[in-house]
């Protein structure tokens, strides 16, 4: 029996064979984790050995394109992307990242064309699906934004930042019963979603309901304390609500952060 034993344990431990072994797939979503952490030799690595089991794998090209990229690797990058698009023309990330390049060039007409091409080929992504909503605010086709995210949380109903985007979209369409309930319902949703709080405290402001914008901007700035800009527009507010030197201390904040527009403000208001 104990022979058996020795014989069998021998045979697992030498045969090499593994009960865990990683898939290309697992080396490629190791590498995303790690690219997301800014950990770009590992993640390298970890694209590399992907494409070391699958030289056709034109995820792990993208991916490894974008690590390159931010070790300003800009020929390699190119080499990898096109390597991507040889081995999968139709690769939606492919088209998502383009998308997310061109909007950040002020390319709105050309990212919205690749993230609708993007979605094309992965309808039922729901980052794809709110990026294409926030183009169309930024298109100002405010009707075509909402019916995007009203299709996207019937897909994911927890999706805090689809109520928050559909709110903006809202205020611009002047429809305020609806924006009130979903910047409250993102909030209510996420309570951490900073940027909730300062659309909806823009919003409160706007609608004169100055000690409820103050109150967000405060709940704001306790989550991003060095926003210079926040501590001017909670200052405006409390000039509005007659709270001249809590209006000043703001104020004068704002300019030991450095925002110029405050400047003038505090030598207006606050001699």
């Amino acid at each position: 029996m104990i022979a058996i034993r020795i014989l069998l344990f021998t045979f697992l431990f030498s045969t090499g064979i593994s009960f865990a072994q990683k898939t290309k797939e697992n080396y490629v979503s190791e590498g995303i984790l790690l690219y997301s952490k800014k950990d770009y030799l590992n993640a390298l690595k970890s694209f590399q050995i992907a494409l070391n089991m699958d030289s056709t794998y034109a995820e792990a090209y993208f991916y490894r394109g974008r690590v390159k990229f931010k070790n300003d690797d800009i020929i390699g990058e190119i080499q990898d992307f096109n390597m991507a698009l040889l081995y999968n023309p139709n690769l939606p990330i492919q088209f998502f990242e383009n998308a997310k390049i061109k909007a950040e060039n002020k390319d709105f007409i050309g990212a919205y064309d690749d993230c609708t091409k993007a979605l094309e080929l992965k309808p039922n992504s729901k980052n794809m699906l709110l990026f294409k909503a926030q183009l169309l605010l930024e298109k100002k086709d405010y009707i075509g934004c909402i019916n995007s995210l009203n299709s996207l949380i019937l897909m994911d109903p927890n999706n805090d930042q689809a109520y928050l985007v559909k709110a903006r979209a809202e205020v611009k369409l002047e429809e305020f019963s609806d924006a009130f309930y979903d910047f409250d319902k993102a909030i209510e949703l996420n309570p951490t979603n900073s940027d909730a709080f300062l659309y909806r405290a823009l919003f409160r402001d706007q609608k004169n309901k100055y000690p409820e914008a103050i109150e967000d901007y405060t709940k704001y700035i306790a989550m991003k304390p060095a926003n210079a800009q926040a501590y001017h527009l909670r200052a405006i507010s409390r000039l509005k609500n007659a709270d001249k030197q809590g209006a000043c201390e703001d104020f004068r904040k704002a300019t030991e952060l450095n925002y110029v527009d405050s400047f003038q403000y505090l030598k207006d208001n606050c001699q």
